[in-house]
């Protein structure tokens, strides 16, 4: 495998995704593409510490003020899924499974031995899977709303979302929605989102969950935690429970906010997991397993 090459600064695409990701991030984040056997990652880099791995959701990779907040404890590492935005695809790699396997050798590529994995929705799902074939690699494990535990429940013969009911789902303050909903998107945004969605949903299969997630979860001995929004009504906040069980995790549930944590409340969400990390990374760490609000 070849060292990172295309360094640069955040990418004008970079730039425009931040503006549907809350509010305006000050870092500036090296925007790289590492090239490995095969295939070839891009890459966010900002801030200096331990290093922190976040695997994004089915919007893909962006960096906002809820990065910027992490990275002032921590280099912060956004990598972009395969078939994502602006990294090729990799016809060979069909699901999550899949998917987890092959970031062990993004793991190799940005010779990561040991690091704390955050993660969102579909990328928590992600991140499940990683954390059983790599649980040594992991210092702690923090999902956000996570999928890949339940069966999604669709209701039959419904018609698809449209953008505006999609884009409100997301949030409970519907200021957030009506400022994304107020900019059309370019035909290029519209294309990057349509390839992230067709992405998510070849990953996800028509299950879009693991049956075997929670059995394997039970296995792990790594300090974990979950955040979820109170209100989120694209993953139910009834299943917040269930993964705090299943990983014996520290919660914290949200209220006034929907499925993205991080970009509704990114302050709030950014300092909670801080300071998990902070006292599990102590010599005298109080058990794990507390829920909190």
């Amino acid at each position: 495998m070849c060292a990172s090459t295309d360094r640069r600064t955040i990418s004008e695409a970079a730039k425009r995704e931040a503006f549907f990701f809350g509010d305006e991030a000050m870092v500036t984040p090296v925007d790289t593409v590492v090239a490995g056997e095969g295939f070839k990652t891009r890459v966010l880099r900002g801030g200096s510490g331990e290093r922190l791995l976040f695997l994004h959701g089915a919007a893909g990779a962006n960096w906002s003020k809820f990065h910027d907040d992490l990275s002032s404890h921590y280099e912060v590492i956004i990598t972009e899924h395969p078939g994502y935005g602006e990294s090729a695809d990799l016809p060979h790699v069909r699901d999550v499974a899949e998917l987890a396997n092959h970031y062990r050798q993004v793991l190799d590529l940005l010779r990561i031995d040991r690091v704390h994995v955050v993660a969102s929705s579909f990328g928590g799902w992600l991140a499940s899977e990683l954390a059983t074939l790599e649980a040594g690699r992991l210092k702690s494990l923090t999902l956000m709303a996570p999928t890949g535990m339940f069966p999604r429940v669709l209701e039959k013969d419904a018609p698809p979302p449209t953008r505006e009911s999609f884009t409100r789902m997301l949030y409970f303050d519907q200021s957030i929605a009506d400022r994304i909903l107020a900019r059309d998107p370019t035909e290029k945004e519209l294309v990057l989102q349509r390839r992230n969605a067709a992405t998510t949903a070849r990953y996800n299969g028509q299950q879009s969950y693991d049956p075997k997630l929670g059995q394997k979860l039970q296995q792990l001995d790594i300090p974990a935690f979950i955040v979820w929004g109170e209100n989120d009504r694209l993953v139910s906040s009834s299943h917040a429970e269930h993964w705090r069980e299943m990983l014996n995790a520290k919660m914290c549930m949200l209220p006034n906010c929907g499925h993205l944590p991080h970009v509704e409340l990114p302050g709030p969400t950014a300092n909670w997991i801080l300071s998990q990390l902070k006292q599990a990374s102590s010599p005298e760490a109080s058990p794990i397993g507390e829920a909190a609000t």
